[in-house]
């Protein structure tokens, strides 16, 4: 019972410190969707794309919380999961970081034309880190 109640704590401490960590992120991203929330009648050029970076941002500041949940796993004995759960979680964030760059820049280059020339970059380390998955 006291080992449930310690481990209850653990993991209830560990959320409590990822938002206080993250805090700042979190009111910044929620204002901006708020804001987006708000103007949705009106037509925003590139609205769908700022929404999309809040969702590729916050999914990224998960990866804080998955990189101390593998931590815990790994002092608990349980290497195995750990570290598959760390290469799932770098490596979608590896992938995802520069898709946030991609966006940035179509929201900045409303040019149709220039897009493919844009993604190109984040598609190539898509599919180098991709390979991560793999176990090269």
């Amino acid at each position: 019972m006291a080992q449930a109640v310690q481990n209850t704590y653990g993991v209830l401490k560990m959320i409590f410190d990822y938002f206080d960590q993250n805090f700042m992120a979190f009111m910044i991203l929620l204002t901006l969707g708020a804001v987006m929330y708000v103007n949705k009648d009106i037509k925003i050029p590139a609205s769908r794309l700022f929404m999309t970076g809040i969702f590729i941002l916050l999914a990224v500041s998960l990866n804080d919380l998955m990189t101390e949940v593998t931590e815990r796993l790994y002092e608990s004995g349980r290497e195995k999961p750990a570290v598959l759960l760390r290469t799932w979680a770098d490596t979608i964030c590896y992938i995802l970081r520069p898709c946030i760059i991609m966006i940035e820049l179509f929201i900045v280059i409303p040019n149709k034309k220039y897009r493919l020339l844009c993604s190109l970059p984040a598609a190539v380390n898509g599919v180098i880190f991709g390979t991560a998955l793999f176990g090269s």
